[in-house]
């Protein structure tokens, strides 16, 4: 089975309900802008910790990166690149924002399982196929939205 039907989605469903309760415990909390900022700070780091931590148990050789380290990424066969996009509103707490979790081999990223937190709104996407909400979206492996078939360089700026 796929890592991210039984894997994947239900650590990012988890870990962005925790992020969004986080959000709203900040706004009770009556917090300023830069206690706001450190204290959701401290729970993302949190949670990802907890995701690398679970993703460790069942891929130890994995390398888990929040961040995109070209020199880890061509020495190891395969690796797992944790992002938070829209982290500024997480920040901010806008409730628009998605966690993402890449399996990277060689340098080429083979998948990628992202959920947006409050709308659960999940997508998978493969060389072959992308799957939103469970649902095949059509595919032309021929344009421009497909993963990039280039390895990872220095220069190269990634965007799904």
């Amino acid at each position: 089975m796929h890592p991210s039907n039984n894997l994947l989605l239900p650590i990012l469903r988890k870990h962005g309900d925790r992020l969004l309760k986080a959000q709203i415990e900040a706004m009770v909390k009556e917090l300023s802008w830069e206690e706001q900022e450190l204290f959701l700070r401290r729970q993302l780091d949190a949670s990802v910790e907890a995701i690398r931590e679970k993703l460790a148990t069942s891929y130890p050789d994995y390398p888990f990166l929040t961040e995109w380290e070209p020199e880890i990424l061509k020495k190891s066969l395969k690796a797992w690149v944790f992002a938070l996009s829209g982290e500024q509103n997480y920040l901010l707490g806008i409730d628009d924002f998605t966690l993402t979790i890449s399996l990277i081999e060689l340098g080429k990223p083979i998948q990628v399982t992202g959920l947006t937190a409050n709308t659960q709104a999940e997508i998978r996407i493969s060389p072959n196929e992308i799957i939103r909400n469970g649902y095949r979206v059509k595919y032309n492996p021929f344009h421009l939205i497909c993963l990039p078939s280039a390895p990872l360089t220095m220069k190269s700026k990634i965007g799904y």
